[in-house]
């Protein structure tokens, strides 16, 4: 006797998973966010002759010690609005493999 795992059937209502993909994005967003701003300015940094700081957790002192935390989450609004609505639909089927 095989045992053949399913997916369930039941389906969570649209605006659960609008929330869902909602909260997810954004976390996802806040967390990436200051990473990506300090690589931007690492890559714009090696256009200058004396650059600030020449490593990442340097780059991190620096926007820190100079301009405080919320620096590092500069320019996070609009991508908080594009990466809001992340919500994906999985498909319905079951896992059985092809006979």
């Amino acid at each position: 006797m095989t045992l053949t795992p399913t997916i369930s059937a039941t389906k969570k209502p649209a605006a659960v998973a609008l929330f869902a993909g909602a909260i997810a994005g954004g976390i996802e967003a806040l967390t990436v966010w200051p990473t990506e701003n300090i690589k931007t300015q690492l890559q714009l940094q090696g256009k200058v002759a004396e650059p600030k700081f020449t490593t990442f957790s340097g780059g991190v002192r620096f926007v820190v010690r100079t301009q405080g935390v919320g620096a590092l989450y500069t320019g996070l609004v609009p991508i908080l609005i594009g990466s809001l609505p992340k919500v994906r639909e999985k498909p319905q089927t079951p896992l059985s493999p092809p006979a």
